[in-house]
């Protein structure tokens, strides 16, 4: 049973342990993960019904689909209640159109977008292969992807100026992305698609998307990227640039939002713009807290490593509740156990003492040896004289006690005196250290 309950202890420690150590393992990963967090802030703008700059009293969706002049200008006025962190994007969304078609999304010719211009135009392209006019040129970019690209052109204004900002490093736009959509190798882009037709929905020729920057037209241009990136749904127009007193990004305040709202023969539904900012907030104190967790698990799970002292607490506590419970308490496991005795309480109580790990040293006094004294539980306790021989005279006894002697019950009714006196005739025959009598002044 003694060690049926040290062994129950024990494995309940060991579970505790392992619970906790689990635990704290699992809170120091999470930590460490979301120390490092993105944060947005957006203004939604929907601008489907602004009013036409220069006839207030239409829309410009109206003025566009009836076809009454080639685009519409209108603008809004938005207001920041709080100010909005760079880096900042201005995106668009088109909620009813849907690019994820089958038929629309292989709708392109991969070896023309990659610079590989042939008069030869790939069947995935269909009906937007060939311009209608005379000579039937082909098509570049080809495709009813590129034929319905939203083209809408945005500009932000603060107290009257421009909000400076850039068409490039667009957000979701990756190098990937940039590989599969090259220009011609010769540099020179007029030459190079002389004998190419602009989409039949385009207002100009693909050369024409940014002729300021010759790293972002025609093929290789963002915003023409991004559109053809079908599963993106919201789709970047430009990035504010940061500098002046937009360093930090946009503050608090009222901006002016113009648009040049263009015809589509494809876009029926909601035009929104989304003004957003996305950047990264550390939290330094959870970095420090995880690894902290995570320090404390490896240092007390390895060889060397300290134990959980809350965890034995825990274990001990348990423990003792389940021995109060079963009213019983652990039996140790020492070289007593198997003796036999018949319930003296004196030898119970040498029994109980070295069990208890009480290492019994009698010397004469006056001695400077570490076993002059009795020790327990490190405190010292002054020998006690014994009486031996005649009244009157008493005398101090010197012995090791030798724990490997076997120890054999008291006989009943034998005194104190009478036992002394068997073990100093019993301890002659020994070959050990005599015993040492001092005359008590």
């Amino acid at each position: 049973m003694a060690w049926d309950k040290k062994i129950s202890k024990n494995l309940l420690l060991i579970i505790v342990a392992i619970i906790v150590a689990t635990s704290l393992l699992i809170i120091g990963l999470v930590l460490i993960l979301v120390h490092v967090k993105t944060v947005g802030t957006e203004t939604t703008i929907d601008y489907t019904q602004c009013k036409d700059e220069y006839a207030p009293d239409y829309t410009c969706d109206v003025q566009v689909s009836k076809k009454r002049m080639p685009h519409c200008v209108c603008y809004t006025i938005i207001t920041l209640s709080e100010p909005i962190l760079g880096p900042v994007t201005v995106y668009y969304e088109l909620p009813d159109y849907d690019q994820t078609r089958p038929e629309y999304v292989t709708s392109k010719d991969d070896e023309q977008l990659a610079g590989n211009l042939s008069s030869v135009i790939s069947p995935n392209c269909g009906n937007n292969s060939y311009a209608d006019t005379e000579g039937k040129k082909p098509i570049a970019p080809c495709g009813e992807i590129a034929d319905s690209m939203f083209k809408d052109q945005y500009t932000l204004f603060y107290n009257g100026s421009i909000v400076p900002s850039f068409n490039t490093g667009l957000n979701g736009i990756t190098e990937e992305d940039k590989k599969k959509y090259r220009n011609p190798p010769n540099g020179d882009l007029q030459a190079a698609f002389k004998d190419f037709e602009k989409p039949k929905s385009w207002e100009k020729k693909v050369t024409l998307l940014d002729p300021l920057d010759p790293n972002n037209n025609a093929f290789q241009n963002e915003r023409f990227i991004a559109w053809m990136k079908t599963d993106m749904k919201r789709k970047p127009a430009f990035r504010i640039n940061q500098t002046g007193i937009f360093e930090d990004g946009l503050f608090a305040g009222s901006y002016k939002f113009r648009v040049i709202y263009l015809p589509s023969n494809y876009i029926t539904g909601p035009r929104i713009a989304v003004i957003s900012s996305m950047h990264t907030v550390v939290n330094n104190g959870q970095l420090i807290t995880g690894i902290l967790l995570m320090l404390i698990v490896i240092s007390s799970t390895s060889p060397n490593g300290a134990p959980f002292g809350e965890v034995e607490l825990i274990a001990n506590a348990l423990v003792t509740i389940s021995l109060i419970e079963s009213k019983s308490l652990p039996g140790l496991s020492t070289e007593f156990d198997n003796i036999p005795w018949d319930g003296d309480s004196n030898a119970e109580g040498l029994l109980q003492r070295e069990k208890e790990n009480i290492s019994i040293d009698v010397t004469a006094p006056g001695s400077d040896s570490e076993d002059d004294v009795i020790r327990e539980g490190g405190s010292q306790v002054e020998p006690q004289p014994l009486t031996v021989g005649s009244a009157g005279s008493s005398s101090m006894i010197t012995r090791r006690v030798d724990s490997a002697r076997p120890v054999t019950s008291p006989t009943p009714g034998e005194s104190d005196e009478e036992r002394i006196m068997e073990a100093e005739s019993g301890s002659q025959n020994e070959p050990a250290e005599e015993p040492t009598f001092r005359s008590k002044e």
